[in-house]
């Protein structure tokens, strides 16, 4: 499941899109924690700040306890890691 909500979604298989259509039909909130995984991602890969900033804050506030917890670890973080 992991692995489906990480990968580009444009290199999915057909039958990986079944699959990943059907866990987010059974479990609304992985949608969420899907489309956050993927603005986290880019913006990483991007280098750009703002987006991070930003995708911390909603990540804060998603329903997703584990997406919570990793948001506050790297707030803890921040001061290490950003200017």
């Amino acid at each position: 499941m992991a692995w489906l909500i990480w990968r580009d979604p444009e290199k999915l298989s057909p039958e990986e899109h079944q699959v990943l259509s059907a866990l987010t039909e059974k479990l609304p909130a992985l949608a969420s924690v899907g489309e956050l995984t993927h603005r986290f991602v880019h913006a990483v890969r991007e280098k750009c700040v703002q987006d991070v900033e930003a995708w911390l804050l909603q990540a804060k506030e998603n329903e997703s306890c584990e997406m919570q917890v990793f948001a506050a670890s790297l707030e803890r973080d921040k001061v290490a890691c950003w200017p």
